[in-house]
């Protein structure tokens, strides 16, 4: 099933020009917001519906679980994607970002199939990866 609203938080508009174009190519009828850092996405989450969110873990003004924390505040049942460059850091956080609620940790780069899968089938996301 398809997401109707996906939430893009990265600090490197590349890669959320990326992710966009590719997640709203897939699915043309989803709304895709982005923002470039924890700060810019905190208003987002307390106004909008999200089924997905798709974070960095490194952002310039905080972390990806610390994001996700918050919006498991706002939004209890949002399936999170924790993205970083670093395996060694995904490895580190994993723990913390499960607790936090984080479903998957993708390293980067990743091949936009991968996330696809993983928002097209929300419970499949229960479980945590860092490959």
């Amino acid at each position: 099933m398809a997401p109707q609203r996906i939430l893009l938080v990265d600090d490197q508009p590349s890669i959320l020009h990326f992710l966009r174009c590719g997640l709203e190519e897939h699915w043309p009828a989803c709304l895709v917001d982005v923002a470039g850092s924890a700060e810019q996405a905190q208003p987002l989450l307390a106004s909008q519906t999200y089924d997905a969110i798709v974070t960095d873990y490194h952002l310039g003004d905080g972390d990806g679980v610390q994001l996700a924390r918050l919006a498991k505040q706002y939004l209890p049942r949002v399936s999170i994607v924790l993205v970083s460059a670093s395996r060694h850091t995904l490895a580190a956080a994993e723990a913390d970002a499960r607790r936090a609620g984080v479903g998957l940790l993708l390293a980067k780069p990743f091949d936009l199939s991968q996330l696809v899968r993983a928002l097209e089938c929300p419970a499949s996301v229960t479980q945590c990866h860092s490959r």
